[in-house]
């Protein structure tokens, strides 16, 4: 393991308890992080991380991205400890090097600011995990130890931690908080073995959401995203059976749906990484997306109609501009 630090923040609280995890890790002190995530470099890289701090953690999400009130993707790490095939990343950054940002003092004060900003009447929504997988590394950084108890603070704030990970036993020590909601991204065991590569199968993760309704935290799922691979109806609709039998669908905080999408940026990124990902070919250029048929979409979110009850459909002002 190789760990890069950025000189400044050596000898900051979150990067000490990491390279705690990493006792026999080779230490590099580097000046800022962009010097090398920047970098055109082999995919797969080595095993490292980047410790680093960054100044600007919140950004706007597109409209309807997600949950009603005004959205902000919460940038805490960037990169993947998995290898899902069609990941957006793959278009967003140059190399999967892991960036974990350490400064979390600087982000909480930049949600501060935003509150500032924001009338009080209306809900603040967090999207942590859109760069990464927060839950997957949790037990190393503190994320969610550090941040969860503070977000219930605030009265017009609300997080969501999308994961694929079933690395939760450690959360269950802690007080399930109110406004942060573990979202799990679920798909047909096929298609996690074809194309979410290194992640927790689908037994684990249903066990995993379990486990935290169990122990009354807020959990979401999302079936994100649909593909549209041979016989795909009958994938999901025997899948939908598989995960509706476990009873778990009745006790989740919210469901939400969406087939494949990509910029057209991110598409031509992608295409030169994962080339031999048979999905992207059967993408057509759609109001300013990369997108599966409309068909298609029509077909498969009917089908998530019909099983299920209050769904949600990502980036749905999409489809109405049709």
């Amino acid at each position: 393991m190789l760990l890069y630090i950025e000189t400044k923040y050596r000898q900051h609280p979150v990067a000490e308890r990491i390279i705690s995890h990493f006792p026999d890790a080779e230490i590099l002190e580097i000046a800022h992080y962009k010097n090398l995530f920047d970098l055109h470099l082999a995919w797969p890289t080595k095993p490292s991380f980047i410790l680093a701090g960054l100044n600007r953690c919140l950004t706007p999400t597109p409209d309807y991205y997600g949950h009603e009130g005004k959205g902000f993707f919460f940038k805490n790490s960037l990169n993947c400890i998995y290898d899902c095939q069609y990941c957006y990343l793959k278009g967003a950054f140059r190399n999967d090097l892991k960036v974990l940002f350490v400064n979390y003092e600087d982000m909480l004060s930049q949600i501060l600011e935003l509150r500032k900003e924001i009338d009080p009447s209306q809900t603040i929504r967090l999207y942590a995990s859109d760069y990464s997988d927060n839950l997957a590394l949790d037990q190393i950084t503190g994320f969610c130890e550090y941040f969860l108890p503070l977000i219930d603070t605030f009265p017009n704030v609300k997080m969501e931690i999308r994961t694929k990970s079933a690395n939760i036993k450690h959360l269950l020590t802690q007080s399930p908080p109110h406004a942060t909601e573990i979202a799990f991204s679920l798909s047909p065991q096929e298609i996690i073995d074809k194309y979410e590569r290194k992640t927790p199968n689908l037994s684990q993760r249903l066990e995993a959401i379990r486990l935290l309704l169990d122990h009354n935290w807020h959990v979401g799922v999302r079936f994100l995203p649909l593909l549209e691979v041979p016989n795909a109806l009958q994938i999901y609709w025997a899948f939908l059976d598989q995960v509706m039998e476990t009873g778990l669908l009745q006790k989740v905080n919210s469901i939400f749906i969406g087939a494949l999408l990509y910029t057209k940026g991110d598409y031509q990124k992608i295409l030169k990484k994962e080339p031999f990902f048979d999905q992207l070919y059967r993408l057509k250029f759609e109001n300013g997306y990369m997108r599966l048929s409309p068909d298609f979409r029509e077909k498969i979110y009917a089908l998530f109609d019909q099983k299920l009850s209050q769904t949600w459909v990502c980036l749905r002002c999409l489809d109405e501009e049709k």
